[in-house]
């Protein structure tokens, strides 16, 4: 179709500047011939933006929360299949981070039993959280979405007690490339203590990487 639109346009110039010869000064010629070259232009573009209409329409397809930044509920573009495979692992940490607080129990100091002595450790590592606050991003730092390549990358960030700063990052690419990305930086007043940095990583739905410093 683009070489058929090249050759009449080619046509309807050579035509309307033959026919407008006699009958126009050079400068009304000029004039003429730079019209007929704008709308044989926009005429190409035109044909070639319906050619990528379908494709188009069909990268736009995207899920409900593709505004917003994480936890997301399903990978962006709604014509790939494949699963938020980390959103559990984002959501989790999130509901960790803003959960209240609760005080350590220390071992040995519920009941008398062997049994409540027992538990008692497990009460340390229950599932209480840390007690911390979100912090407002940029919005261009916070979420990021290219709908043509069916890709976005969010952020939130939070602070506790005893980190100054914990990011969590997600990049969604459906099928091709996902990635969870989270960094902890504590407190300088906690000491010599180093950053963690934990990095799950899937491509092609298939190979799984898993990274932890």
């Amino acid at each position: 179709m683009t070489s058929r639109m090249a050759h009449l346009t080619f046509s309807l110039l050579v035509t309307s500047t033959t026919s407008f010869h006699g009958s126009f000064p050079s400068h009304q010629l000029l004039r003429r011939r730079s019209e007929l070259h704008a709308a044989a232009g926009a005429a190409v573009v035109a044909e070639a933006a319906a050619a990528r209409a379908p494709s188009l329409k069909k990268s736009h397809e995207l899920a409900d929360d593709a505004a917003f930044p994480p936890p997301w509920s399903r990978t962006l573009s709604l014509s790939c299949d494949a699963p938020l495979l980390y959103g559990d692992f984002y959501s989790w940490q999130r509901k960790m981070l803003t959960d209240a607080k609760q005080p350590a129990m220390p071992l040995g100091t519920i009941g008398t039993d062997d049994n409540t002595v027992a538990s008692s450790s497990s009460n340390i590592f229950s599932s209480s959280g840390l007690g911390g606050k979100q912090v407002d991003l940029r919005p261009d730092l916070a979420l990021k979405v290219n709908p043509e390549k069916g890709a976005r990358v969010g952020s939130t960030v939070f602070e506790t007690e005893a980190f100054r700063k914990v990011r969590m990052t997600y990049f969604d690419a459906g099928d091709k490339v996902q990635v969870f990305n989270s960094l902890w930086y504590p407190r300088a007043e906690c000491g010599d203590v180093p950053v963690l940095g934990i990095d799950l990583l899937c491509f092609g739905g298939n190979k799984v990487c898993v990274a932890c410093a």
